[in-house]
Order: C-alpha cells, then structure tokens, then sequence
C-alpha cells in the first residue's frame, strides 16, 4: 500500500476564521452533517459511510498525499502531475491533475493522456464537510472531442470517527452526435466510471482498516502522554523476626 501517510491537523489551505467558524459548528451538529447540494446530478457511484473523519478522507483523496498516488499507480496510471490548491476571489480554490491512464481495449490506442480539473466549493467547512467538483477530459480515444466527465464529491460528518462519502457522476456532451455513438460513450464512459470507482471504494477501505483512523491515533496518543494505568496490589508483609534475647523490645504505641 506504499508508505504510511502523515495526516496534518487541517488542510494547509483554510483560513484561522473558517477553522474556528468549524470548531463552533462542530459543538452544534449532534448527528450527520448535509452536504448542502440542491441536487446531485447523474448517477451515485459511491455513497457509503466509512471509518474516518472527513478531514482524513479528503487528506488522501485531494492533497498529493501517497495513498491517491498509489491508487492511481494499482491502476497502471503514469506520468501522474498533481498541482497545488490555487484560492480564487470566491474563496473556492482550484487545481488541476494531469496523468495518462491505461485503457483495456482489444484493439486502438492502449493510454490516453488525461486532465482533471478540481474545483473546492467555498461551502466547505473544516471538519464538517468538504464538496469537490471535477471534470475529467481524456484525450486519444474515440469522440474525446464530444464529451467529458463530471463527477461531485460530498463528504460529510457522520460521527467524531465516521464519515459519508457521496459522489455522483455525469456524462456531458460538448457537441450533438447520432444516438448509435452516444451509446457507445454510455457504455464505455459508464463501464470506466464503475471500474474506476469500484476500486478507489476498496482501496480506500483497505486502507482505513490498515491504517486506524486519526481520530483513533490521536487517543491512543493522548492516552500514552499520561502513562498507563498501574494497579496497586497489595504485598505480603514479611513475617516479623523472632526477638532477640539480648536485647530489650519496645512496646506498641496502642496499648492494650
């Protein structure tokens, strides 16, 4: 699975303000977060509660963190470029991901170089939810110039240790085209997307039950601080030597 990653208390891109913004809101919310979305648009491909809280989820799948370097390099992926968070006026922040990606065609091109372009909302709250939206663009594959692929991250609180990750993904057309091309994009684009996602689900999952959740360190580490726990147990007292004939005893303090 490659090395262990470290996880860092927060994302190095949010602010003081919105970090203690969270911290009161964190006091507020008793059950699951809401993502917030007026909708989710195309199909759900993942939609699970996992065993982390939601900073460490986006740690590993949006910062150039080891375990979404391996995820991509157990699927053949090469030439992987991550880019940093870049904060716009809105304070969305955006980056981009260029890499080439195996394809498992029985005949015509075997990779296609790839481009996906992140987009943080400006909704996100440290340690309540973060919301990604992506766009996908593959190129040197059949009618790359007539479509890409959107797809929407919410995740969200659950519990001090549990998390919901939602993603839903659509397949966008930039141009008409006859109804026979458009189903083979539909299959093929949906048979990557369940592909694709299938194994992030696993992989991540793998992981998490690999790795505790930093929630879980964080105890275990606090616990250590203060040293264990020792048990006093009680020790037989040694049997008092006989009295010496030569010397005179003293009496008790409580007399009888």
């Amino acid at each position: 699975m490659g090395m262990i990653d470290s996880y860092p208390k927060k994302p190095p891109f949010f602010s003081g303000s919105k970090l203690s913004c969270s911290k009161v809101c964190l006091m507020l919310y008793a059950g699951e977060v809401p993502c917030g979305c007026s909708e989710h648009v195309g199909r759900t491909i993942i939609n699970d509660v996992y065993t982390a809280d939601v900073e460490t989820i986006f740690q590993l799948l949006f910062t150039d963190a080891n375990f979404f370097r391996d995820f991509l390099m157990a699927r053949n992926t090469i030439n992987i470029d991550i880019g940093e968070w870049q904060e716009q006026t809105d304070s969305s922040k955006l980056r981009d991901l260029n890499y080439t990606v195996a394809l498992n065609y029985s005949f015509g091109p075997k990779f296609s170089p790839t481009t996906e372009h992140q987009v943080y909302s400006s909704s996100g709250q440290p340690g309540l939810k973060h919301l990604v939206h992506t766009e996908v663009m593959n190129r040197n594959i059949p009618y790359a110039e007539t479509f890409f692929v959107s797809c929407q991250y919410c995740m969200t609180r659950v519990a001090h240790d549990k998390m919901r990750l939602r993603i839903t993904a659509n397949i966008n057309y930039r141009k008409s085209c006859w109804g026979v091309v458009k189903n083979l994009i539909e299959k093929n684009a949906g048979d990557g997307l369940r592909s694709y996602y299938n194994h992030l689900d696993s992989f991540l999952k793998e992981h998490l039950a690999s790795h505790p959740a930093h929630c879980r360190t964080k105890h275990r580490r606090k616990r250590q601080r203060h040293g264990p726990r020792l048990r006093h147990r009680k020790t037989a007292q040694p049997a008092p030597s006989p009295p010496s004939p030569t010397h005179h005893q003293p009496t008790s303090h409580f007399g009888g």
